[in-house]
């Protein structure tokens, strides 16, 4: 008798915790219903079920937000504004901005200010930041640093650029480095390669094994440079300065 009494006074303990449990989360707790359609600026886009720890717009969330600030939890993130760190494994890319740390298997997104690690590849509009991406990363506007294990691509780069095997830019501001190939339209600044350097204008540096460029002024370092029109020193085996009215071609340096 006395057994069935202690398992009965073992119950009802667990049931009041477990009330009074719930009583304490629920004002912490926001469920919401599948919400088809929201404007965005002059944008419609969607959200879908989501779960969120804390109050109005702020906590842990699971699930897509149009408005969040702290941290975001999703599989398929969607066109969301996030203030904090926001982890998905995957992006649908239509109006999304992050303010915070961006995390994810692939990365497609409009706005970073901040951070972005993308596990797979990324792929920015604008970012002001740092971004990492295993494999392949693109960029339409970047200022701060941009690091791929493979390939590195963008528009417009002010900052510091780093690609595994490829960097290709078309207007860029800063430092490359890339483990084979740089291909550049426009470069200010100073650029590495192990292999090669194609460029149509430059001003600065080109460090590589082979340096081509169309026109501009600066150093050239390597075993063959070669340039159209170019003002400044080329350094290496064979230098050849298309401009140059005598003396094109000149074994280890060539000034104009």
């Amino acid at each position: 008798m006395n057994h069935h009494r202690y398992i009965y006074h073992v119950l009802l303990h667990v049931i009041k915790q477990t009330i009074l449990i719930l009583l304490f989360i629920y004002p912490l707790v926001s469920l919401s219903q599948p919400v088809v359609v929201h404007t965005y600026g002059d944008s419609i886009i969607y959200r879908g079920h989501h779960f969120l720890i804390g109050k109005k717009h702020t906590g842990i969330g699971f699930g897509n937000f149009i408005y969040q600030n702290g941290i975001k939890l999703t599989f398929l993130d969607k066109d969301t504004l996030t203030n904090g760190i926001s982890i998905s494994l995957s992006q649908r890319h239509q109006l999304k901005t992050t303010n915070g740390v961006e995390i994810g298997a692939n990365i497609t997104t409009s706005y970073v200010n901040g951070a972005a690690i993308g596990f797979v590849n990324s792929i920015y509009e604008k970012l002001n930041g740092i971004s990492f991406s295993v494999l392949y990363e693109y960029n339409w506007k970047t200022n701060g640093v941009a690091v791929s294990g493979l390939f590195e691509m963008s528009d417009y780069m002010k900052g510091i650029s780093i690609g595994g095997l490829v960097d290709i830019h078309h207007k860029m501001n800063g430092f490359t480095l890339t483990g084979a190939y740089e291909s550049v339209d426009s470069l200010k600044g100073v650029s590495i390669a192990g292999v090669a350097i194609n460029a149509d204008n430059t001003n600065g540096v080109t460090i590589s094994l082979i340096n081509i460029t169309n026109t501009g002024h600066g150093l050239q370092i390597g075993i063959f440079n070669e340039a159209k029109s170019y003002k400044g020193v080329q350094i290496g085996l064979i230098n050849i300065n298309k401009s140059k009215k005598h003396l094109k071609l000149l074994p280890f340096v060539n000034i104009k």
